[in-house]
């Protein structure tokens, strides 16, 4: 059995792959196969092969997605945080 391990530290079983498909997000274009797994509370999680394609910068600490040829970046406000 395959899976993966996210972020937060879960490991999550895999039950497929997608045939490759075009992900846009603003005017960012990948071409990537989707991970399928039982992680039932999150639709998309991005993985390192997209940042590696569309060259987006991640800040965690000022809650912001970098996106290349975009003026403004994507500012998440107002989340909460669950740090302990």
């Amino acid at each position: 059995d395959k899976s993966i391990n996210t972020a937060d530290g879960s490991t999550n079983k895999v039950i497929g792959v997608t045939e490759e498909i075009e992900l846009k997000v603003e005017e960012t274009v990948a071409n990537l196969s989707l991970i399928i797994t039982n992680v039932s509370h999150i639709k998309v999680l991005l993985g390192l092969d997209w940042f590696d394609q569309t060259k987006v910068v991640l800040d965690p600490a000022r809650r912001i997605l970098k996106i290349p040829g975009i003026l403004n970046s994507i500012q998440k406000k107002n989340l909460t945080s669950k740090r302990k």
